[in-house]
């Protein structure tokens, strides 16, 4: 998100994957098993809607225990992605963590960033940010 969209507002919503935007399986990297959760859909559409970034960031500690690869996480949010498109909804950017490093998923590259790092990617006035993060009770 170097070169982020000029026409998109200033705010951007940090979404949890599992058990957010999708019914959560447990370790989930195999596109049979993902299924958005009701709703989810059309409530980012809402956000893109009103022009503001959608930004997933998931812990993928099955990565970093050695469960699967960043490649299947790629083909989950692929999915996800076809999926959402499917319904006019649409995330600006993906970031994974496996398991408390934040790493760039969107190129799955392997450099580690901390989330406060995401604020200015984000936003034209990163002193007037924070992080609010949306995830599943628990």
């Amino acid at each position: 998100m170097s070169n982020p969209d000029s026409s998109l507002k200033d705010i951007a919503f940090f979404l949890d994957r599992d058990g957010t935007i999708n019914k959560d399986v447990g370790y989930l990297h195999q596109i049979e098993h993902f299924e958005l959760i009701p709703g989810s859909a059309r409530a980012i559409k809402l956000l893109n809607d009103q022009r503001f970034r959608v930004i997933l960031v998931t812990n993928q500690s099955g990565i970093g225990v050695g469960l699967y690869t960043f490649d299947d996480l790629k083909k989950v949010n692929d999915e996800m992605t076809r999926q959402l498109a499917l319904q006019g909804a649409h995330i600006d950017a993906f970031y994974a963590s496996p398991p408390f490093i934040l790493r760039a998923a969107a190129n799955f590259n392997t450099q580690t960033i901390p989330i406060e790092s995401l604020i200015p990617a984000c936003s034209s006035e990163p002193s007037k940010s924070g992080i609010s993060i949306l995830a599943p009770p628990g």
